[in-house]
């Protein structure tokens, strides 16, 4: 006897805090990988972001830079003539060079300044895509523990999703039917309350591990389920596909 589960389950939540704006979908809807499942509230994360745009887009601070720079070497050209005519003192051309250094300094402020505001609006753009939550995988909207207009905290579950295609299978075999069950093998399950309901399940998955008091180990089978009728916590009957002929020990 085995029961069926989900080949995937996620209780989704957000990254971070605040409140629930639209909650798009609902119980037993199918969602796919991407589909958003949830929005929060995002207006102060949006002002960020424009704030930001501004300031990586503009140019404005390193041009004043450059001008001042390229001032700062014109004067400094000056001033070397002067002092090759004997004009200018040594303390002048100190300050003028000192004024130079000043002024490239400046320009590397400024090109870090816009670099460190490009780094800036990536995350705040990160921050804010954080506010539109999404699906992890295609799959089946199961229950949601938040509505819209809700308050929630980070990494609280709001939905949750399962993927049912494939289904899973799992069962307990007894250790003396261990060589009618092997890997990749084909399996005939059926549900318990309606054997009639039959389909081809393979093994993708036997444990190493055996439970001491049954004598026995998990087994796991996948099976199609596209249409998902075959619901998740059903008990199922599992046997051997009538074409698979169990093998024989070595020595016997």
């Amino acid at each position: 006897m085995g029961i069926t589960v989900p080949c995937k389950m996620a209780l989704v939540s957000p990254e971070q805090a605040g409140k629930i704006v639209e909650l798009a979908v609902r119980d037993g809807e199918r969602v796919t990988k991407d589909s958003v499942l949830f929005r929060l509230n995002s207006v102060l994360e949006e002002l960020e972001v424009k704030r930001l745009g501004a300031l990586a887009n503009s140019d404005l601070l390193e041009r004043r830079a450059k001008m001042t720079l390229e001032f700062a070497e014109q004067q400094a050209t000056r001033m070397t003539e002067l002092r090759d005519q004997d004009i200018s003192s040594e303390r002048d051309m100190q300050k003028q060079a000192h004024e130079l250094a000043i002024a490239k300094v400046m320009l590397e402020q400024a090109q870090l300044e816009r670099r460190q505001a490009t780094n800036q609006l990536a995350q705040a753009k990160e921050r804010l895509s954080q506010r539109t939550v999404l699906s992890p995988f295609d799959g089946i909207v199961t229950s949601h523990f938040r509505g819209t207009g809700e308050a929630v905290e980070k990494f609280v579950p709001v939905v949750e999703v399962m993927s049912l295609d494939p289904l899973w299978i799992e069962f307990e075999c007894p250790i003396q039917r261990q060589q009618e069950f092997k890997l990749d093998a084909q399996v005939r399950v059926s549900l318990a309350r309606r054997p009639q309901d039959s389909r081809l399940a393979t093994i993708e998955f036997i444990s190493s591990k055996a439970t001491a008091s049954s004598h026995s180990f998990t087994i796991r089978a996948t099976v199609r389920n596209p249409e998902l009728d075959w619901m998740t916590g059903l008990k199922m009957t599992v046997e051997p596909a009538p074409d698979t002929t169990p093998s024989t020990p070595s020595g016997k």
